[in-house]
């Protein structure tokens, strides 16, 4: 009888030790942009205030693309509330550049610092117009039907919508309960509508206009290198997110504090 239960108890570690070397063995999911049939991919990278409280909490990205070795990302909630401007261009044909807003320089000098580790943030490329390495994602990007949009400014988009996190909502962001919507908000994007205005999307997911020194959501969009991160756990799968880190850290986003700076 003892012999059978010493058995059994090597059968079962070998069973598990097999489990662990294959888990070991497989490789991770590559990055990839949007895909009709495999829809998106999520990923994990770097760390928000999320909670109330301010715990912070790893970011849940949306890959809407890959393209020569750069994948672009963007978040798949609100994840801040922010003043686009505290005054209002006033001149209907000299409109504010975004690079020049107050919104660019906090999504840079303080949102970008918050969310990504010194490491993390040398895996990022600038993106182009003065954007910096985090912005507020452009129409024309939300638009795009390469990225799983529908296309139309004006459309009912599910892909476009998005819900704000409890810090965001902490920090003044309003839910805009829509019908058959649930609890959406609005957030911004980089282009100019008119004095004092810029396009944002609705809660719906159609393209609107609202004034530039009311609060709105944040939901940000990032380059980031393939070359200079790796994958360390996960699927793609919302369930299941790839958890990205920089290469040589000794710690994923997330897992402990010797991640952060």
């Amino acid at each position: 009888m003892q012999m059978i239960k010493r058995i059994v108890a090597l059968l079962t570690l070998l069973v598990l030790l097999s489990g662990c070397l294959s888990a070991l063995g497989q490789e991770q999911p590559e990055l990839r942009g949007y895909d009709k049939k495999l829809r998106y991919q999520y990923v994990l990278f770097g760390m928000y205030p999320t909670q109330k409280d301010g715990t912070r909490e790893p970011v849940l990205w949306r890959v809407l693309g890959v393209q020569d070795g750069i994948a672009f990302l963007m978040t798949e909630h609100i994840i801040d509330c922010l003043v686009y401007n505290p005054w209002a261009d006033t001149d209907r044909y000299t409109p504010f550049l975004y690079a020049d807003t107050m919104i660019r320089q906090t999504c840079n000098e303080q949102c970008a610092l918050e969310l990504f580790n010194e490491a993390e943030r040398a895996c990022l490329l600038e993106m182009s117009d003065g954007r910096g390495l985090l912005s507020v994602p452009s129409v024309d990007e939300l638009l795009n039907k390469a990225y799983g949009f529908l296309g139309g400014k004006y459309t009912v988009d599910a892909r476009r919508q998005a819900v704000g996190t409890p810090y965001a909502h902490e920090r003044g962001l309003k839910k805009h309960p829509v019908k058959g919507y649930g609890n959406r908000s609005w957030y911004w994007t980089t282009e100019w509508r008119r004095a004092g205005a810029r396009w944002i999307v609705g809660s719906n997911g159609h393209i609107s206009v609202q004034t530039i020194t009311n609060p709105g959501g944040l939901r940000a969009v990032c380059y980031a290198r393939v070359s200079m991160i790796t994958t360390v756990s996960g699927n793609g799968t919302m369930e299941a997110p790839l958890l990205l880190a920089a290469r040589g850290r000794s710690l994923p986003p997330g897992t402990g504090e010797g991640n952060r700076e």
